[in-house]
This record gives structure tokens, sequence and C-alpha cells, in this order.
């Protein structure tokens, strides 16, 4: 190439002015992380939700084909609207298209939040939808702001404090998100076959309140120029899709880059459902037990992007390729060594039987197969009982299984420390009253081993009118072998998660920093929709792949 050619290239490529404490970046990161926390907690409030349904029989599909259904909700609009993105990313000012997506946001936060307090599933997953639709159409013009914001000696320095940002809004989004879906309490009502909901004001309050303060930030952003403002619209989509990856196959280089995003993007997206099913399988069951690993694994990519940064020393460094990947494959396969019973914590849980007296020498099956224990169980003077089963339960399972509409345990207090589950009985009181034959108790307590005080509310008479007795009490003395809340695996894993972040760090920043400073500024919306169409239809082939392998065969797994 000649010097001249290179000279105009150079050129044509988009660069900014500014520092990184500039008004314009600092709003521009902390729009892209209000997003980040909005799409990632509207995704897995609609799992949550659909993860009660499944466990309630009122949705047909395993958990593994629900993340699979989330996931490809999202990223379909990021492949159908790739091209229309990197047109509009061209033709208008990115400031422009950023502040419509935002607006956008709010509406779509109204209507999920519609679709949520009506309990209609489909509609929830129509708006996961559109949030994804709105999320493709923001892509080519938040990525392509950043060159023409921050100096070209600055770029990777950005792109790590950006990648920080959104990895970090991921991780909150992902927690707030779980902690909405309880809030829902579609839990506790998909098992009672009611309709109802509850908090949803709250649901509402975060999700439109949060687009809203992205939108107010973005605003901030200083106004940019349009990068082709003679660029034609194609109403021909694979034609324009066509176009555009020949534009980028143009540039072997930048062709090349673009795969290595495709397979980052794709490894991060489906190891976001492989952790979530990992900790279920390692007898982890609750939301909580998810957290530690999600933070750990984003603190490691929050430290490789920063440090890929500084050592980019103020270029765009591809030499920290070959480290993250390298540092990605070994971390991985360390953590395929992980014992997969890190989460077997000793958990109590309390099974009330109503049966005569008579039968008292009859087991129920449940007994028979409860672990060893020992206990001093002084029989209650009332005929109605056979007593307590005290069972060994995996972290996140209701405190009682297998209850009968007679059962419902009030409070169970435990070396003189109470833990009151009445607020929970009477929010469902009438609801119960109204549905003796469903699970009536679905509270989570996670116990100690110590002296157990156990307050079962009873139902004398099961006839429709019959109400609810006042409780019983009941004392036992418990002993449980004492387990190590914390094992040596847990720490290996999140140790390896770790890495696996900061070597994700490594991989990504260059090669974000590569296409944002290598791309003519013309072809920039181009490129990075071609960019976004390998990327996300590799999410999609391998998050169809992760699905498969988790289905059963001949009824094993």
């Amino acid at each position: 190439m000649s010097n001249s050619n290179t000279s105009a290239i150079e050129h044509d490529i988009a660069i900014g002015s500014h520092n990184l404490a500039s008004r314009s970046f600092v709003a521009l990161v902390i729009t892209q992380f209000l997003t980040g926390i909005n799409d990632n907690c509207f995704r897995w409030l609609v799992i949550g939700i659909g993860k009660y349904y499944i466990d309630a029989d009122m949705l047909e599909m395993d958990q593994s084909t629900l993340l699979g259904v989330g996931l490809a909700c999202f990223v379909s609009p990021y492949i159908l609207l790739a091209t229309h993105a990197g047109f509009i990313s061209d033709r208008h000012s990115k400031r422009n298209v950023i502040i419509c997506c935002k607006f956008a946001e709010i509406l779509i936060m109204l209507g999920g939040t519609i679709a949520i307090a009506n309990q209609n599933i489909p509609l929830i997953f129509v708006m996961l939808t559109l949030m994804g639709a709105q999320s493709a159409m923001f892509y080519p013009s938040k990525f392509g702001a950043i060159p023409e914001i921050v100096k070209e000696s600055k770029i990777s320095s950005a792109n790590g404090v950006y990648n920080m940002a959104t990895v970090g809004g991921t991780l909150l989004g992902m927690m707030l998100g779980m902690k909405l879906a309880d809030l829902t309490h579609f839990k506790e009502m998909a098992y009672l076959g009611v309709d109802g909901i509850q908090d949803v004001w709250i649901i509402g309050s975060v999700v439109i309140g949060t687009a809203v303060v992205g939108t107010c930030f973005s605003l901030l952003i200083q106004r940019l120029e349009i990068a082709a403002p003679n660029k034609d619209f194609t109403w021909n989509l694979p034609k324009q899709m066509k176009r555009d990856v020949k534009t980028l196959a143009r540039q072997p280089a930048m062709l090349k880059i673009a795969f290595g995003i495709a397979f980052f993007w794709a490894i991060s997206a489906v190891a976001q459902n492989t952790i979530d099913q990992f900790v279920v399988e390692a007898g982890g069951g609750a939301e909580v037990d998810k957290t530690t690993f999600m933070v750990t694994i984003v603190l490691g990519v929050c430290a490789g992007s920063i440090l890929a940064g500084i050592l980019s020393a103020g270029r765009v460094e591809l030499g920290l390729l070959p480290i993250g990947a390298l540092g990605i494959a070994i971390t991985s396969l360390l953590m395929f060594t992980i014992d997969s019973t890190i989460f077997d914590k000793t958990r109590l849980g309390a099974v009330v039987r109503n049966v005569a007296e008579d039968t008292s020498n009859h087991v129920p099956a449940e007994v028979k197969a409860a672990p060893p224990i020992k206990s001093d169980a002084r029989r209650p003077k009332k005929e109605h009982y056979l007593g307590i089963v005290v069972t060994k339960l995996s972290d996140g399972m209701p405190i009682a299984t297998d209850l009968r509409e007679s059962d419902i345990i009030k409070s169970i207090t435990v070396d003189g420390t109470k833990h009151d589950l009445s607020e929970g009985v009477e929010r469902y009181r009438k609801v119960i009253e109204a549905n003796l034959g469903k699970i009536a108790s679905f509270e989570t307590l996670r116990l100690p081993p110590g002296k157990f005080q156990i307050d079962v509310m009873q139902q004398v008479a099961e006839i429709e009118s019959a109400k609810l007795s006042m409780a019983e009490h009941l004392d036992f003395d418990i002993n449980l072998e004492q387990q190590s809340q914390i094992k040596t695996e847990f720490i290996l894993a999140c140790f390896f998660l770790f890495m696996i972040g900061v070597s994700s760090g490594f991989f990504e920043v260059p090669l974000t920093s590569y296409v944002q400073h290598r791309s003519p500024k013309k072809d920039l919306g181009a490129i990075l929709a071609a960019t976004n169409l390998i990327t996300f239809v590799g999410m999609l082939v391998l998050n169809g792949i992760f699905v498969g392998l988790r289905q059963e065969v001949d009824g094993e797994p």
C-alpha cells in the first residue's frame, strides 16, 4: 500500500480529542453501566419467573432450556437488526441514536412491568425480545462513539474502563434481576395455582427508574459528527448483510479480529448459563450461592481489563491476545476438576404428618429415606400427630416438603433464636384457606444444628369450612455432624473463575481497541454490523449446543 493511501485511510479513522475524565466519556460509561444493569436485570427477572413456573409444572421445559430460550430472545435481534443498526450509526449522529435508544428503553421497561403485573408469560418474553432489539440498535453507536470522544492514545485504556463498566453492570443486573424475581412472589402463587402478584411497584420503580437515569446521563454526551451523511439505506436485508460482511472481509486482519470477538462473547454467554447450572448441580439451589461466583469472575474481568489497558501503554497491544486465550483455556479446564458437591452443607427441613395414633407403627417412605440422625423426640399428647421428620435438604429448598393442606410450619426456634414464618403465612392466609389441598408452606430457612422448637399451625379437620387452629409446640434435640461451610473446592473454584475473568480482559480489550482504532470512520458502522452478525450467530449456535448437551438421552441426564 502506498504512503498516500495509508495517509488517506488514517485520515478517515475517527479520532477524538478528550481524556478519560471528560464529561462525554464519563457520561457514556455511566450510560453503558446503567444499560448493562437494565438489560441483564430484566433478562434474569424473566428467567427467574420462568423457573418458578417450571418448578410448579406450569411451564413445560427444563431450566437449561429456559436459560437457552431467554438468551435466544435477547440476542436474536442482534442478528436481525445488525445491518440496520450499523447503517443508523453511520447515517446519524451516534449521540442522537444513543438518546433515542434510551427513550425506547423507558417504554419497553414500562411494557415489561405491565406484562409482569398481569403474569402474561408470552408477553414478558416479547418484551425481553424488544429489550434485545433496543440493545442491538444501541450497540454500534455506543461502541463507535469511544474513538470519536477520546484521544487515540487513550483508546485501549478507555476500552478497559468501558469493559469494566459493562461487566459490572451485567453482574449487578443479574443479581438485581434474581432479587426482583423473588419479589414477584411468583413462586408462592405458582405453587398455589392462584393469580396475583406482590410488590410489582418495586419492580417497575427499579427497571423504569434505571432507564430514566440512564437517559439523563446520555444527554450529557457531546455532539458527535455524522460519519456517513450520504449513505443510502438498503431495504434488502440479506443483500446488506452480505455487503457488510464483504466490507469486513476486505480487511483480512479485521476479519480475524471479528472472529476473535465472536469467540469471546459466545463463550461468555454460555458461561453465564453454565455457572447457573453448575451451582444448582453442586447443591446450591439458592440464587445467593451463584452471586459469589458471578462477583468473582466479574472482579477478574475488571482487573484484567484495567491491567490490559495499562500494559498497552497508549497503543493497541495485540500481544496480549495469546496470553488471554491460553489463560481462558487452562483455567476453564481446571474448573472441570472441581468437586461437584461444594455446596453440600447441612440443611434441615421439617415434615409434619397428620395421621391417626393407631397408625403410629407405620413409617412413611420419606422417614425411612431420611439421613441418619440422633434425635430425642418427646411425643406430643395430641393423637393426631405422628411426629416430626427431620431431613437433610440442599440449599434453597423449601423448609417444608411434601406437606399436606393441614400442615403449615409457622416458626422454628434454634438455640433460643426464633425464625418467624408468620409473615409468609399471614400474607397468604386467605389464599391458603381457599386452596386446601395445595402445598401451603414455601419458606426457605438455613439452620445450624441445635435444639429446635417447631411451631406448627395445625389444620385439625380436613373440611372446606375448617379454619387454621392455634399452633402446637414440639421440642426436639437434634444432633447432626457439623460440616464446613466453605470447602477447599469452593475457594479453588473462585480462584479459577477469577483467573478466567483476568484472562478474558487480556483477550477482549485488544480486540475491541483494534476495531475502533483501525476501522475507517465511514465504514465503522458496517464493520460493527458484520462483527455483530458473526458474534451473535456464534452465540446462538453455541447456546443451542449448550441446550442440546443438557437434554436427557434415554432418560439419563
